[in-house]
């Protein structure tokens, strides 16, 4: 594991914030699940609206008829359709680095609310790949390293990687990397963990990451995949960041993208 890896996990609900709350007689009590995810990119602004679901239903009920928009620094706002199954969409809307978002979803006569900024970051530079073999074995792989230029050691960043493996979300289980640029000098050369073979095309994201939602993820980490306590009736749902109360996340990122063809 290298130091500036902080996590590389399996978020179990990360598609699907959908934590159950039981209240005292066993039964679960609904709640309003938003999902949001909004980018410097024209294809990457999606909003979910879905309400909590009995235990085993790890999809949720989606909501058709909620009011979804976006405003900004200046008090443009954005209005979100509906797509499908709860997902609400914006495909002109591009998010800048350094704006304050606020995220408004209207359900039922309640407008529940949060806000987050977009943090800016130099972005992908280029990609390179390594061959190891391990000796006297027939095990060999190509190591991925991302060149991300140099950090501002009075502003530390946090980042999020996604990979595609030959077109297919490979960091995925879903699994979510993050990286804190405190403990390294630079981001250029980066290697990463995963084992890739020759012919696989690659494509990075690297996404920027407020510290709020650093800390949402790696609360999942230690405590939602870690907690030991088995009474359904205890209450493991993710810091709240949604006024009024309302479980999921609302995550503003800046996003570069590259690719590369293991030859």
């Amino acid at each position: 594991m290298h130091r500036w890896l902080v996590y590389s996990v399996l978020i179990i609900l990360i598609g699907c914030q959908d934590v159950v709350d039981f209240s005292e007689n066993g039964k679960y009590k609904k709640a309003l699940v938003i999902e949001a995810f909004i980018t410097n990119q024209p294809d990457h602004q999606r909003v979910r609206v879905s309400y909590t679901a009995p235990f085993g239903d790890s999809v949720g009920i989606a909501v058709t008829d909620a009011t979804v928009k976006i405003a900004d620094t200046k008090g443009d706002t954005m209005q979100f359709q509906y797509t499908e199954n709860g997902w609400y969409t914006n495909d002109v809307f591009v998010a800048l680095p350094e704006n304050n978002y606020t995220l408004l979803v209207r359900k039922d006569a309640v407008e529940y609310y949060a806000s987050s900024i977009m943090i800016p970051m130099h972005g992908l530079d280029s990609l390179s790949y390594t061959f190891y073999k391990k000796a006297n074995t027939t095990d060999s792989a190509y190591y991925l390293k991302i060149f991300a230029g140099p950090k501002d050691p009075d502003n530390p960043k946090y980042y999020q990687i996604q990979i595609y493996r030959n077109h297919k979300l490979f960091t995925s289980g879903n699994t979510v990397m993050l990286i804190s640029d405190k403990a390294i000098q630079t981001l250029n050369g980066i290697e990463l963990d995963q084992a890739f073979a020759k012919n696989d095309t690659l494509d990075v994201e690297l996404y920027s990451l407020s510290r709020k939602m650093l800390d949402y993820y790696v609360y999942i980490f230690n405590d939602l995949l870690y907690n030991s306590n088995l009474d359904l009736d205890f209450k493991t749902n993710p810091p709240i960041q949604f006024i009024p109360n309302a479980l999921g996340y609302f995550q503003v990122s800046a996003l570069s993208r590259k690719s590369i063809i293991i030859r």
